[in-house]
């Protein structure tokens, strides 16, 4: 009995050994594995915010680059808006600054980036006061509806290139027409405005209409003299007057030129008007608006006070084209 129980113990032994090695070998291994786990490179993802391995970043960010930024470190809507796509695209800030009456305008006054502005309108001209260019420096400027104006400077230090040509100041004062036959009213007309003096200055550039254009026409005060104008070749607006009535009655127009032409004659009260043709090879005057009847005159009933206008011109020939013309026009009550 003795024996067998020392069998058993020995055997117990045996086993109670083993499981010990047994225990202490799978502690090691945990400890190992730990260890290696320690060493490896370990971030967050942003989208679920669990623990990745380096080895999975890596193939996230090939998926999307978006993954690699936390939440707290991407920038708000309000400063880089997203794309349709999910990229972000940075906000493009046109560059500003103001016109000495206060005003925001956009650009930056170079040749690239004009400033832009719209002229202020008076009752005689438009204008623009521009920013106060240093001593022998030049600013661009784009401006809109001032095409066929004339534009003034009043001050000897200015000038201004337009179209590839300099104007410099003559008698104290830059002047010239800003003429662009391709340029619609509502197109940014280039000027780069000079200051050749010592010290840094602003100029105010002033806009007028012609002198005989719709905008601006000739005023006649009276009536029974003949008026004569001449005309360059391409002008296809003519040249405008102004008569206010000095009594009611019908008023009688008369013209010539030396090339085909026309006449056109409009009472702004009431709206009514009429047109006669010259013809230079027959020396006539004809009525459109009566069959093309060969006529002296066209006459044209009026109130006292109301506001006539004229407008004389070139007919354009077969191409299109305004001949040069000199025209010679008059008008009388009629009895």
């Amino acid at each position: 009995m003795n024996i067998l129980n020392l069998k058993i113990t020995r055997v117990l032994s045996i086993v109670l050994a083993l499981l010990m090695m047994f225990v202490f070998c799978s502690c090691k291994k945990s400890g190992d594995s730990d260890a290696t786990s320690s060493d490896s490179t370990y971030t967050v993802n942003s989208t679920n915010g669990e623990d990745v391995s380096s080895e999975t970043v890596s193939d996230v960010s090939s998926d999307s680059s978006e993954d690699a930024v936390s939440s707290d470190d991407a920038p708000s809507s309000s400063q880089t808006p997203s794309s349709s796509s999910g990229a972000t695209s940075s906000v493009v800030q046109l560059p500003t600054t103001t016109n000495p009456a206060g005003k925001e305008i956009l650009g930056s006054g170079t040749k690239a980036d004009p400033y832009l502005e719209l002229p202020n309108v008076s009752d005689d001209y438009m204008s623009v006061t521009t920013v106060s260019i240093p001593a022998g420096k030049t600013v661009h400027y784009g401006i809109q509806r001032v095409v066929g104006t004339i534009l003034t400077i009043e001050n000897a230090n200015a000038y201004v290139v337009f179209n590839g040509t300099r104007y410099d100041a003559k008698n104290g004062k830059v002047s010239f027409e800003v003429a662009d036959a391709k340029a619609l009213a509502s197109d940014n007309i280039k000027f780069e405005i000079g200051n050749k003096g010592t010290a840094a200055a602003s100029f105010k550039l002033v806009f007028t209409n012609k002198t005989g254009s719709r905008e601006n026409p000739t005023t006649v005060k009276t009536l029974g003299t003949n008026v004569t104008v001449n005309l360059e070749a391409d002008n296809g607006t003519g040249h405008y007057y102004k008569y206010i009535a000095e009594k009611a009655g019908k008023l009688r127009f008369y013209m010539s030129s030396t090339a085909d032409s026309v006449i056109s004659v409009t009472d702004n009260a009431t709206s009514k008007n009429l047109i006669g043709n010259y013809t230079k090879s027959t020396g006539k005057l004809t009525d459109p608006d009566n069959g093309d009847a060969v006529v002296v005159y066209i006459e044209l009933e009026v109130a006292k006070g109301d506001e006539i206008i004229i407008n004389v011109g070139a007919t354009p020939n077969k191409r299109g084209k305004y001949p040069a013309a000199t025209i010679t026009w008059s008008a009388k009550y009629g009895a």
